[in-house]
């Protein structure tokens, strides 16, 4: 068969060689084969050699990939394709974010693939991702951006400032939900289980204490330098505790002190909400008897200072104080720091320091001469058996005049009795003596003799209070044209406000009368007293043109009367009386007080209880005069309008009751944003308990910052009635509103 096989492969080349002609078309393709039959298998081939991964070994997985700065931590690393194993003999270490330290010497090998690493976080450890590695004998593994460390705190909120002497006030957040803040206070509301870490220059008080947020107020002292702070606090009992870290939570800065100069006040406006002002006065050397007041007539506003001494060191506070006196020998520095905690700003105040030393004037003959009007300050009780004598000689036109005394901190608790004599030293008579029902006092004298010489002498009560410092004005006072009856009334024109007028006997009346016209229907009209003496106690009334018909009157517990009373729908020229009176409440002195009397248009434009139909107003925002909630379901809806140009600030709402006698109302605040009144989104978190999304109703009035402000256009504040509205505790239907962009 071979030979044949060959044989025609040879004949067939050999005709294929012979004469060429053209070659012809390729001929149609002819049908499929049939299927040949399977072959055999092959024969298996031996195993080859193991092979190697080429992208060799790797760290797969941090678990968990993310704790809280300045706490302890155990972290899972899961590895591919290693070796790990735990033999001393190898050099074996593990890195993470710059801050946090690795037990090397603990590390648990639980596996070639997986390793259990104790770590602690500083609690200054800058927040942020960062890389893992591994190194085993030389060779790193490293899991790039794998690690992240955050805080357990935010804040929410800002007031204040962070300056040199300043105080601010922050809203702070719990992100540890699994940690809830130790909420303990004791009796006089503090927070034992809340220490605060230390901070350079900075102290820390809680304020408010709820299980996911708190209320920290900071005081910066003088000399703190200016950077950056972290903030942080151990939560907690005994055995509980939990820390808490937040690292550059914020800044704190360098301000010069505005130096005060003797007798010489400074007057300026309080700019910001909750802003501070820091002064300084170096007093000259030797024996001074040093004095700081404020002043202002803002009548919404609570302004006062806080006096610290060369250290500028809040832990050294002084005193706090409107005014303030101290003995002091040396030429060492006092700092006064101005604060108004109420919220309100944009008046003016004036601070001045006086360095007075005190005369000897211990008996009738050494008296001090007085000439009225006259404030001496640096005045001292420096025992319990110390006297201060003074004397006043009245001109030929001062016949029936009244001599008016008061003495005024000084130390707040000193507690002083002023009495003026007549007659000759040493054994003058007895003419007039203040009534000593409070620490400083206040006395209106019958009508003095012209030219005759008058004693005054202060002393100790005898209730042995411990204050030594106080200061003594003395004025020379002539009783107003006032009518004495709703007959014979003292007509006055709107807005009025005059000199003092004095009520010189518990049946002393003033009356007085003022006229509205048809155009003032629906006016708020406001009449209140001021000082005068701040210890005087008056009752403010209002009647109708009858005399007997009473329509409004102030309480009778507070020193000075205020009230207001909404005009009805007048068809004509209309008169009202006013009746001011003594109060019974047992407040000190006869009464020397001014009377304020004016008409305001409503701050309030009703119908403004829904979000369709929002009373709309200009920001900065300040009522002039009281809105009302006149019911439990009473709502009233302000719509303010945010520019491009303000994203990013929080609406201020701060309502208060502030000149508002018997007005105790409880309000709670909310503000929304939406495109349509449908579709409105509340700022913060959901849980009003904690003064989120709304503030807090338990609180009677609010001091309430939004969250941020994320785009421009229309927001409202609605103010509604809070938990205990109307109640006993809270009673009041009229509140003040003010709101601001910050």
């Amino acid at each position: 068969m071979r030979r044949v096989g060959i044989a025609f492969l040879v004949i067939a080349m050999l005709a294929l060689a012979g004469c060429k002609g053209e070659q012809g078309d390729t001929g149609p393709a002819g049908p499929e084969g049939a299927t040949g039959a399977t072959g055999t298998t092959g024969v298996t081939g031996a195993t080859g050699p193991t092979g190697t991964f080429e992208g060799g070994s790797s760290i797969s997985a941090v678990v968990p990939d993310a704790v809280f700065v300045g706490r302890d931590h155990w972290v899972t690393i899961a590895g591919f394709n290693t070796t790990w194993v735990s033999d001393p003999s190898v050099n074996f270490q593990v890195t993470f974010c710059p801050g946090v330290t690795v037990d090397q010497a603990n590390i648990i090998v639980a596996s070639p693939t997986a390793l259990v690493v104790p770590i602690t976080v500083s609690s200054s450890a800058a927040l942020g991702t960062c890389d893992v590695t591994v190194v085993t004998d030389g060779e790193p593994l490293t899991y790039a951006d794998a690690f992240e460390l955050r805080s357990p705190l935010a804040i929410t909120g800002y007031a204040g400032d962070l300056a040199s002497g300043g105080i601010g006030i922050l809203w702070v957040q719990n992100l540890d939900f699994d940690n809830p803040f130790e909420t303990t206070a004791d009796s006089a509301g503090n927070y034992p289980f809340i220490e605060f870490a230390a901070m350079p220059g900075v102290s820390a008080i809680a304020l408010d204490v709820q299980p996911f947020s708190m209320v920290v107020e900071l005081l910066v002292d003088v000399p703190a330098a200016a950077g950056v702070r972290n903030f942080g606090f151990i939560s907690g009992a005994t055995g509980f505790e939990v820390p808490f870290a937040l690292p550059g939570a914020f800044p704190v800065t360098a301000r010069t002190a505005t130096a005060l100069v003797s007798g010489t006040p400074i007057t300026a406006t309080y700019a910001g909400a909750m802003d501070t002002y820091l002064y300084v006065y170096t007093p000259p050397a030797g024996d001074n008897k040093l004095s700081f007041s404020i002043t202002y007539t803002e009548p919404l506003a609570e302004a006062f200072f806080a006096v610290l001494p060369s250290s500028g060191k809040w832990d050294d506070v002084i005193d706090y104080a409107t005014n303030w006196a101290w003995w002091t020998n040396g030429t060492s520095p006092y700092y006064m720091i101005v604060w108004d905690s109420s919220g309100t700003d944009g008046y003016s105040y004036t601070v001045r320091a006086d360095n007075d030393l005190e005369t000897t004037n211990t008996t009738c003959a050494t008296a001090t001469p007085l000439t009225p009007p006259t404030t001496v300050v640096g005045q001292s009780l420096d025992s319990s058996t110390d006297v201060d004598w003074f004397k006043v000689t009245t001109g030929a036109g001062d016949a029936g005049k009244f001599m008016r005394l008061r003495t005024n901190p000084g130390d707040a608790q000193t507690d002083t009795v002023i009495e003026v004599f007549t007659g000759a030293c040493p054994s003058p008579t007895s003419f007039a003596v203040s009534e000593d029902l409070a620490y400083h006092d206040s006395l209106l004298t019958p009508a003095v003799a012209a030219a005759t010489t008058y004693y005054i002498q202060v002393y100790n009560s005898t209730f042995g209070y411990s204050g030594a410092g106080y200061s003594l004005e003395v004025t020379l006072e002539s009783e107003p044209s006032t009518g004495n009856t709703c007959a014979a009334p003292q007509v006055v024109t709107l807005p009025y406000a005059p000199t003092a007028t004095s009520l010189t006997d518990a049946g002393d009346q003033d009356w007085f009368q003022f006229a509205a016209a048809a155009g003032d229907s629906g006016k708020v009209f406001q009449a209140r007293t001021t000082p005068g003496d701040p210890y005087a106690n008056t009752i403010v009334t209002l009647y109708a043109a009858d005399c007997t018909t009473q329509l409004a009157t102030s309480s009778t517990t507070s020193a000075h009367g205020t009230l207001s009373y909404t005009l009805p729908t007048l068809s004509a020229t209309t008169n009202y009386n006013v009746r001011i009176t003594k109060g019974t409440a047992g407040l000190q002195g006869d009464v020397l007080y001014i009377p304020e009397f004016k008409l305001m248009t409503p701050a309030e434009v009703e119908p403004n209880d829904t979000c369709a139909a929002p009373q709309a107003i200009t920001l900065p925002y300040t009522s002039a005069t009281p809105f009302s909630l006149s019911s439990d379901t009473d709502t009233d809806w302000l719509k303010v309008t945010v520019a491009a140009a303000d994203v990013g600030k929080r609406l201020h709402v701060v309502t208060s009751v502030t000149g508002l006698t018997g007005q105790d109302t409880d309000t709670a605040v909310q503000v929304w944003h939406g495109h349509t009144c449908t579709t409105l989104n509340s700022f913060g978190y959901l849980d009003a308990q904690y003064d989120s999304w709304a503030s807090e109703p338990t609180s009677y009035q609010e001091d309430f910052f939004s969250n941020s402000l994320y785009e421009a256009g229309d927001y409202y504040v609605q103010i509604t009635p809070g938990y205990s509205y109307g109640t006993s505790d809270a009673p009041g239907t009229q509140y003040y509103l003010k709101i601001t962009l910050e």
